[in-house]
């Protein structure tokens, strides 16, 4: 191999790996330095609340749970929509996600007739996906809010015009601490892989 196309291969190889730098800071723009929030107009009627799990410590919401958690008992004081809490149970869990975060809505004033568990989800697509399977509107198209972590309404939102079945709205929280950027970091590759995603998909 002559040194000119060692040269050449070297050229092509640094500008693929600059594109790809550029491509991961702008999704990072994106998800995490940009406002993704999309929030219903005064008066408008939301009919669902769906609060997007996280990891449980025990019987008790993770700190980052929480911050969603307390974000979805504000909408629902301020929207009335049934909520509904999706999260599955991981391998280092001992409950799903979803009875931790009923239980501790419960505490905080909201009636369990007003709660409704999807517990087999386990990764954001199916948050959504089982979440949409819940929803019972038959004279209109139901509207739902989606509550989870700032860094991850913009994905929400491509997986649920994927989806499909409702109009989407969405509401951001913070994270509780640095050791939670690891996540944000992480978004832009997960929103690449949310572009190769069926719209369909069998679960």
């Amino acid at each position: 191999m002559n040194k000119e196309l060692v040269f050449i291969i070297g050229k092509v190889i640094i500008s693929l790996l600059v594109c790809l730098l550029l491509i991961y800071l702008l999704l990072l723009y994106l998800v995490g330095f940009r406002n993704n929030d999309k929030l219903p107009e005064s008066g408008e009627k939301i009919d669902y609340i769906i609060i997007l799990g996280a990891k449980a410590d025990g019987l008790k919401p993770s700190p980052d749970l929480l911050l969603r958690l307390d974000k979805g008992i504000e909408a629902y004081w301020k929207y009335q929509g049934k909520i509904i809490v999706s999260g599955g149970q991981g391998h280092d869990e001992i409950a799903t996600e979803a009875s931790v975060m009923q239980k501790y809505l419960i505490t905080k004033g909201i009636p369990e007739a007003d709660i409704i568990l999807e517990e087999k989800a386990v990764n954001t697509f199916e948050n959504i996906y089982y979440a949409q399977k819940l929803m019972n509107s038959k004279d209109h198209e139901p509207k739902a809010l989606v509550i989870t972590s700032y860094y991850h309404i913009f994905r929400s939102r491509i997986i649920a015009d994927r989806i499909g079945g409702f109009k989407w709205y969405g509401s951001g929280c913070g994270i509780y601490d640095k050791k939670s950027t690891i996540f944000l970091l992480r978004e832009p590759l997960a929103v690449i892989k949310t572009f190769f995603l069926k719209k369909k998909k069998r679960l």
